[in-house]
């Protein structure tokens, strides 16, 4: 029984040397400091890998047509997207870590941070993020920068002037989260009618029709009576209707409820 047990203890070691030396991902000692995390020029990026140790990723690129795109799929929601870029130019670092949390950081950068890595068009990124979680206060965030091939000898901490919150969050990997919210979008100018029917109150069901450019006509649905509507009433409405959105994908609520 002893035999088994160390013989269980040295495949464990062995795998965590392995690991150690292999895992291109684990944070190793290095001399460099790197702490310039922004880059100025965020309209050279097109594309955003994102990754995690559970295996999670997500590919957020920007194709020939400009559309930035969810693992190839689907088109990318314009927000989230810009909300990265924008991190990536305003980011600054806020301090270093202190030195009764130093070891505990690095061990959750190594384990537990999202690594993000930024390309301008070639092969290897021009900068890698690894976040990692927020400071006590939340209103930092610990984060390590690789560039170049080379990693920083260690984290720091980061934020953004003039926001509060920690910046981890922006950086989700759920693509779902990420696609475009659109459900219609459209040139206002072009919509010739716009139907509106309520189920439990009929009488406020009504209909309103461009007869002709700048004329409108409004139909009430249940008496099918119609009048003319002002422009400064049917204009605004339709505007609404230039561009509709879902608030989110409800993943909770049983599909027969």
């Amino acid at each position: 029984m002893k035999n088994l047990i160390g013989l269980i203890v040295l495949i464990l070691i062995g795998l965590a040397c392995y690991f150690l030396l292999f895992n291109k991902d684990v944070i190793q000692p290095s001399t460099a400091d790197f702490k310039d995390f922004s880059i100025e020029d965020t309209a050279s990026i097109d594309q955003v890998f994102m990754s995690q140790a559970n295996g999670k990723q997500i590919l957020v690129s920007r194709r020939n047509n400009g559309v930035w795109m969810v693992n190839n799929e689907f088109p990318a929601r314009k927000d989230a997207i810009n909300l990265i870029l924008k991190t990536l130019h305003d980011v600054q670092v806020k301090g270093n870590v202190a030195k009764e949390n130093f070891d505990h950081v690095v061990k959750r950068l190594a384990t537990g941070s999202t690594k993000v890595e930024f390309y301008s068009g070639g092969k290897k990124p021009e900068k890698t993020w690894y976040i990692g979680d927020a400071t006590a206060s939340r209103m930092g965030t610990y984060m390590l920068l690789d560039k170049d091939g080379k990693r920083s000898s260690k984290p720091y901490i980061t934020h953004m002037l003039m926001e509060r919150g920690y910046l981890s969050s922006r950086f989700f990997l759920d693509p779902v989260l990420w696609k475009d919210r659109v459900v219609m979008r459209c040139n206002p100018k072009e919509i010739k009618s716009l139907q509106i029917s309520h189920q439990n109150d009929t009488n406020t069901s009504f209909k309103i029709e461009q007869v002709t450019i700048g004329k409108f006509t409004v139909t009430n649905l249940k008496t099918q009576e119609s009048e003319n509507l002002n422009a400064s009433i049917a204009v605004p409405l339709l505007k609404e209707y230039g561009a509709i959105f879902y608030e989110y994908i409800d993943k909770k609520t049983p599909k027969e409820q």
